[in-house]
Order: structure tokens, then C-alpha cells, then sequence
């Protein structure tokens, strides 16, 4: 009876832990299952996401707008215009890429480029692929003439003028035209081709100065004279001032000085300090300019003077 009793309780054990063997393996089995699922539940919803990012960039890079390319060949069409790579600009715009593209709204166009580093082939074809010639970009808010001027690329100016430039327009930032640029960096080749074609020469940037106060404030009267001489009207109307004729209000005296009314004392003065140098009899005489130029610049001295007199007694 001992015996039998021992066996059943044996029996009943073995049963047990076989019954809880194949228990445990189905829960693993499910609980494997159930974490695959949620595995794959998860791969599914970041796969659906990223077909959705892709869906969107499609959609923006294949917009129908004119002007909307992707960032990537933007880069690549104004990189190969400011390089001068007229087959790779070839290529590029017949692959759909529009010729006014920039890489950000307001930023600059591959003709700006191309103008900017003086490539001629490249400005000629961005002409012909219809280029807006009197488009500004950039921080400055410059047009292809004006970067073309400052840089005295004449070759390119040549092409913008007879493409329509308009030569009188002014950067956004300073207010200078391309023929103030032109004389400022002393490229006289620029500056003829300009004035020829009409540029005004009483117009005034932000500061009040005309074309020709920055020649004489840049120290350019070889290339003032120059131009005077090809009849572009420089100097005619300066000479014949009196500098005691009238008083002048306050905004010519800080157009005389190039400055503002928001700018400092000490602004104001070291400008005026710096004008004075340049406008000394014995800095233009050391330039070996001509009379007539040697007579205009002690004439805006007196005048700088005046001015920064009257400006200094009633900012003390």
C-alpha cells in the first residue's frame, strides 16, 4: 500500500512538471510572438513615416513654380557659373534648372555670379537662356552690373548694356550705381562704358554723394579727369562753387562728411579727419593731379571744414 501510494504521488509529480514544461514554452511562444509583432508594428510605422517624408519632398521638388529647384542643383548651377563651366551651366539648365534659380529667396542668380568673376561665355549664354538683367540678390541687394563694375569686368558690362541693363540702379544696401562702384575700385574701362550709355552722374547714394565725391574721396581724380576729358561732365559744375556763396543746411554738411545724423561723435570725426587727409594740399599734390583738380580739392576742404564745424556746435 506504502509502495502504491509512493508511486502515485511520483506519477503525480511527473505529470506536473511535464504539464508546467509545456506551459512555460507556450507563454515564451506567445510572449516571442507578441514582441515580433509589436517589432514589426513599429518598423511598419517608421517605414510609413519616411514614405510619407519622401512623399512630401517629391511633392515640393517637383513643384510646377518656375523658380523652385532642388537646393542641390542650385548649388551645383551657381557654383559652375561663378567657375566659368559653361558645360556643366549647359547641362544643368537643360535638365530643367531654371536660369533666374537661387539657392534662397532673395539670394543671388547665376548671372550675378557669372558677372561677379568676370565670365564672359557664361554671361552671354545666361543672356540668351533669358537671364533677368536687372535682377538683385545677395546681401547688398546688387545687380549683375553693379558686380560687374566694382570688379571692372568691361567686357561683361558691355554685354549687360546692350542686353538692356538698366545702368542708373542702385544697390538696396549703399545706394550706389554701377558707375559709382566703378570709380571707387578705379576701374576707368568700367566707368567710360557706363557714362557712355547714360549713367547719371548727380544722382547720390545713402551717404549724399554723387559719383564724383566718391572719385575725390576715394582719391580718384587721375580717373575723374579722365572722364572729364571724354566729355562725361565731371568737375564743370564743382569748380565754379563758392564755398561761401550760402550756407548749407545740415543735411548737406553730413552729406559733405559722408555721415549721418545717427552716427556718433566720434564717428563723425574720425570721418572727417580721414577727409581731410585725403583732401590736403600736399596728398594732392603728391599725386600729381592737374590744376583744375588741385583747385576743386582745396575747395572741399574749406567746405569739409564748414561743415564739420556746424555739426560739431550743435552736437555740443
Amino acid at each position: 500500500m506504502n509502495d502504491m501510494a509512493h508511486f502515485i504521488v511520483v506519477t503525480g509529480l511527473a505529470v506536473c512538471i511535464v504539464l508546467a514544461f509545456f506551459l512555460a514554452i507556450y507563454k515564451a511562444k506567445s510572449f516571442f510572438r507578441g514582441f515580433e509583432r509589436l517589432r514589426t508594428e513599429a518598423f511598419l510605422a517608421r517605414l510609413s513615416q519616411k514614405s510619407a517624408i519622401i512623399r512630401f519632398l517629391r511633392r515640393r521638388w517637383t513643384s510646377p513654380s518656375a523658380r523652385t529647384i532642388k537646393a542641390g542643383m542650385a548649388g551645383e548651377f551657381m557654383k559652375a557659373a561663378a567657375l566659368g563651366n559653361l558645360s556643366e551651366v549647359r547641362r544643368l539648365l537643360g535638365a530643367g534648372t531654371d536660369v533666374n534659380a537661387r539657392r534662397a529667396k532673395g539670394g543671388k542668380t547665376a548671372l550675378m555670379k557669372a558677372s561677379q568673376s568676370g565670365c564672359v561665355d557664361v554671361v552671354a549664354f545666361l543672356l540668351q537662356a533669358g537671364a533677368d538683367v536687372d535682377a538683385t540678390g545677395g546681401l547688398s541687394g546688387k545687380t549683375a552690373l553693379i558686380r560687374a563694375s566694382e570688379n571692372g569686368h568691361w567686357e561683361v558690362i558691355e554685354l549687360l548694356i546692350r542686353a538692356g541693363a538698366n545702368v542708373n540702379v542702385k544697390s538696396q544696401a549703399s545706394g550706389q550705381t554701377a558707375l559709382m562702384k566703378a570709380i571707387e575700385h578705379g576701374n576707368l574701362a568700367a566707368a567710360i562704358l557706363l557714362a557712355k550709355a547714360g549713367a547719371e552722374l548727380r544722382v547720390r547714394d545713402k551717404k549724399g554723394r554723387t559719383a564724383e565725391d566718391i572719385g575725390v574721396q576715394c582719391g580718384r581724380l587721375d580717373l575723374l579727369e579722365n572722364l572729364r576729358k571724354r566729355g562725361a561732365g565731371f568737375t564743370s559744375h564743382a569748380l565754379q562753387v563758392d564755398v561761401h556763396s550760402r550756407v548749407p543746411d545740415d543735411d548737406e554738411c553730413y552729406a559733405l562728411l559722408g555721415c549721418t545724423k545717427t552716427d556718433s561723435v566720434e564717428e563723425i570725426r574720425m570721418r572727417y579727419h580721414a577727409l581731410i587727409k585725403q583732401l590736403h594740399p600736399d596728398a594732392i599734390r603728391a599725386k600729381g593731379t592737374p590744376d583744375a583738380f588741385s583747385k576743386y580739392a582745396y575747395e572741399r576742404l574749406l567746405q569739409t571744414q564748414e561743415a564739420y564745424q556746424r555739426i560739431m556746435k550743435k552736437r555740443n
